[in-house]
């Protein structure tokens, strides 16, 4: 959704994401990739991209999962895809 502040002429970009289950990994990086090229789209044309949801990854270390399991590689996903795309986060202090 694009809006735009009458006042001030502020556009943002407003999109929510469901994310995929940690074990749909190729359904994970094709939602990044469509993520990428919306952002690639707009980003331009607006002061600010709001992107939020639920990504079934987190941004932030977790306890009680090995390095090798799905989960963690969904959070390796995520994290590597906010890094390319330059996104600042915002989120809780820890994962939940």
């Amino acid at each position: 959704m694009l809006t735009s502040d009458v006042l001030s002429k502020t556009r943002a970009l407003w999109a929510e994401v469901y994310g995929f289950q940690a074990k749909v990994v190729v359904k994970k990086e094709a939602l990044w990739v469509l993520i990428s090229s919306v952002l690639h789209r707009w980003q331009a044309q607006v002061d600010h991209v709001i992107l939020g949801g639920d990504f079934n990854a987190s941004l932030l270390p977790r306890l009680g999962y090995r390095p090798d399991s799905i989960v963690r590689v969904a959070d390796a996903l995520i994290q590597r895809s906010v890094a390319q795309l330059s996104l600042e986060l915002s989120a809780p202090i820890s994962a939940t």
